[in-house]
């Protein structure tokens, strides 16, 4: 059997036969599982989503592993090398940065055993708390783009006001 007897995918299958997505779907089937299904191969599973404690098990071994809290190519690097480790993606479910390493320091709360992780995360997860209270990062300021005539000009500034004052003194 063509292909070691596996449904080709449906973008190969237009390619290798002209027929477009759009001349079967809601014609004859519904769904590209439905083709499949009705040529005689076997469909792929639904995916499933993980489990929120397993997810954050995998998370606190992965920082245990590191002695820090990981950064995105590390998630990355992980992921391709530790068959079964979800993509940094699949993390993002429980919020930015900060919320993540909240979550972990609540898992940890309620699994006895892991105070280095909470102590590695703790610095991670006060960050967002200190932000929502007003208190500006250190190097807080803004990114500005401005075109005189056919040239360009971008900088970072603490304030665009006295910025662009400055600014039109110089240029004409």
């Amino acid at each position: 059997m063509a292909n070691g007897g596996v449904a080709l995918g449906k973008t190969r299958f237009e390619k290798e036969t002209g027929i477009r997505e759009t001349d079967w779907k809601g014609r004859f089937w519904i769904s590209w599982n439905d083709v499949v299904s009705e040529a005689g191969f076997a469909t792929k599973d639904k995916t499933v989503a993980y489990d929120d404690d397993w997810l954050l098990e995998r998370l606190v071994h992965f920082i245990r592993e590191l002695g820090h809290y990981p950064i995105s190519a590390e998630f990355r690097m992980k992921s391709r090398t530790s068959a079964g480790f979800p993509d940094e993606a699949t993390f993002r479910k429980f919020g930015s940065k900060q919320e993540r390493a909240s979550k972990v320091l609540d898992y940890c709360k309620r699994h006895p055993g892991f105070d280095d992780v909470a102590a590695l995360c703790l610095p991670v997860a006060t960050v967002e708390a200190e932000d929502e209270e007003g208190v500006a990062p250190a190097d807080a300021g803004y990114v500005y783009l401005m075109k005189s005539g056919k040239r360009y000009k971008i900088g970072k500034t603490e304030s665009l006001e006295k910025r662009f004052t400055g600014l039109a003194a110089q240029v004409p």
